[in-house]
């Protein structure tokens, strides 16, 4: 059984996990995903052990992309980087950073570049020796041009059905097309990108559930912002944006009223809504594999000879020894008194009728007799 490949993501916002998630789910591949915000921790993790794979956004807690890969490098130098970049991001050529594979892209536009390098590095294939063989190697064709004005009505009655805040249309690339309510409350450039891999796989999911005109919705709650998204056929997708508190409440308007403008926005879109101008390409050979083994790092470590207290042990104190009795002690005189004892006395001295008679007779404030104190032993018999 082959083992898993272990991806370590670096990225303070959720975008690089969504889109390396969703390429994975596209590519039905298993990983161990490694998440974690800063390069530092990144490094820690490629220290720990052997690592296929690493995915980061430009800027870091602590560094940036470039630095993050050279240092990686340095450690595991045929590890793959691949950055996400974002649109206002530095134009990066990998020959300049690392000598190492380090593969720069830009969201906004790269699903399928990105698909395509994933796929290959998981494989342990180099993405620039050409395209690979399944979706990640099949060219998604351009994105159909659609009358935005044609669509605005309907965009503006979503608003007010569903009583959203926003509604924004983007293709599966990320570009907003339309947007309309109160939309500078949210990055939606952001927010976009994010989204727009998780519709990257409608392609595969009409042969899935049957059917060449899949649907899709998805749903997410926050606490300042719930954000419902609604797959527009196979290269957009409409965003609804609600404030926190009630989204959660507009699954029933979403689905009716959100839904039927879907429907209707597809009508006006018209086929090119779910037409793919596919181009299959051939897959390379299997000689064309560039990935070493990785290796795994090994430390000698000297322990020095260290001096060991010794633990105290508890011993138990000597047994107590009795003074004997004096020389002089007459056990047989002490003995023979115990005739003279009235059993019958003793036997009255721990009667509980008569201990229980004075007791009352004490908590009454009554006097003890003579008889009575004698029985008692508080005065001598003699």
């Amino acid at each position: 059984m082959a083992s898993l490949s272990r991806i370590i993501i670096v990225d303070y916002s959720p975008v690089a996990h969504n889109a390396t998630r969703a390429a994975l789910d596209l590519l039905e591949r298993d990983a161990i995903i490694v998440n974690v915000q800063s390069g530092s921790a990144a490094l820690a993790e490629i220290e720990r052990g052997e690592v296929d794979l690493l995915v980061c956004g430009y800027d870091l807690v602590d560094m940036q992309a470039p630095d993050l890969a050279r240092r990686v490098h340095k450690l595991q130098d045929d590890l793959p980087v691949v950055l996400l970049a974002g649109r206002g991001d530095p134009v990066i050529e990998p020959e300049t950073v690392t000598n190492g594979p380090f593969y720069p892209l830009v969201r906004a536009g790269s699903a399928g570049r990105f698909l395509q390098v994933m796929q290959a590095l998981l494989d342990g294939v180099d993405p620039e020796d050409g395209p690979v063989s399944g979706l990640a190697g099949v060219a998604l064709g351009p994105i159909p041009q659609v009358d935005v004005s044609a669509l605005s009505d309907r965009m503006a009655s979503i608003l007010t059905d569903v009583g959203a805040m926003a509604v924004v249309l983007a293709d599966r690339e990320g570009r907003i097309l339309q947007e309309t309510g109160a939309v500078g409350y949210l990055n939606r450039d952001r927010l976009m990108d994010t989204l727009a891999p998780m519709f990257a796989n409608m392609v595969q999911i009409g042969p899935l559930v049957g059917g060449g005109r899949p649907q899709a919705m998805h749903f997410y709650d926050g606490d300042e912002f719930d954000i419902f998204a609604l797959a527009l056929g196979l290269h957009h997708f409409v965003c609804l944006i609600f404030e926190g508190t009630t989204g959660s409440r507009a699954f029933g308007a979403v689905t009716m009223f959100g839904r039927r403008a879907v429907q209707d926005m597809l009508r006006i879109i018209g086929d090119p809504a779910f037409t793919l101008q596919i181009t299959a390409q051939e897959a390379p050979t299997a000689g064309s594999r560039t990935r070493k083994p990785a290796k795994r790092r090994t430390q000698e470590i000297k322990l020095e000879d260290v001096a060991v207290d010794p633990v105290d042990t508890y011993e138990p104190p000597p047994p107590e020894v009795l003074e004997p009795l004096p020389e002089d002690t007459d056990l047989e005189a002490m003995l023979a008194n115990l005739d003279n004892v009235d059993a019958a006395s003793l036997d009255a001295l721990f009667d509980p009728d008569d201990l229980a008679a004075i007791a009352a007779k004490k908590l009454a404030g009554e006097r003890l007799s003579f008889d009575e104190a004698r029985q008692m032993g508080v005065i001598n018999q003699e």
